[in-house]
């Protein structure tokens, strides 16, 4: 009796531990934000267009809404009007920006009814424009990037990277 409940104790350790999953997260990044081109030179008053995009988006999103922060001294993004979805969302997303103390507040979502996306894509091009001689980073603030699903439950997305562009207005 006793070698019987050995053995069954003996399998049940075996089918537990080798039964089990690892909880360890995946290594490397699960998605990339960044702009393209990541270096850009202009001069005062010209406007030249910057990509958002992502990469490797594992997780289907409907819709999400960043910030950025940029130094308002050197350049501005003061036509939100011109900030137009790209292809990740789709043309038709809605979009909806608005720009305080050197920050854009952008949200973006597909339309009632379409599909969720994942992959890679633009997300939206942004208007620069050359104020003053000078250097400005364009920042994505990591803490204030939000992927939401399509009933609007925020989406965590472990190990995603950001990357911000440096502008040098001559």
């Amino acid at each position: 009796m006793n070698r019987f409940k050995l053995i069954i104790g003996a399998v049940c350790i075996i089918y537990f531990v080798g039964c089990s999953s690892s909880t360890e997260p995946m290594n490397g990044p699960s998605a990339n934000i960044f702009f393209t081109p990541n270096e850009v030179n202009t001069t005062i008053g010209e406007t030249l267009l910057v990509s958002l995009e992502i990469s490797e988006l594992s997780e289907a999103i409907f819709g999400m809404s960043l910030q950025i922060g940029y130094d308002s001294t050197y350049i501005s993004f003061s036509d939100t009007s011109g900030i137009e979805s790209g292809d990740f969302l789709g043309a038709d997303a809605i979009t909806f920006s608005r720009i305080s103390d050197s920050i854009i507040h952008l949200s973006i979502t597909r339309i009632q009814g379409q599909e969720s996306v994942s992959g890679s894509g633009v997300i939206c091009t942004l208007p620069i424009v050359g104020k003053t001689i000078g250097n400005s980073s364009i920042r994505i603030l990591r803490d204030d990037v939000h992927f939401f699903n399509v009933v609007g439950d925020e989406l965590e997305i472990p190990g995603l990277e950001t990357q911000n562009a440096d502008v040098m207005v001559q």
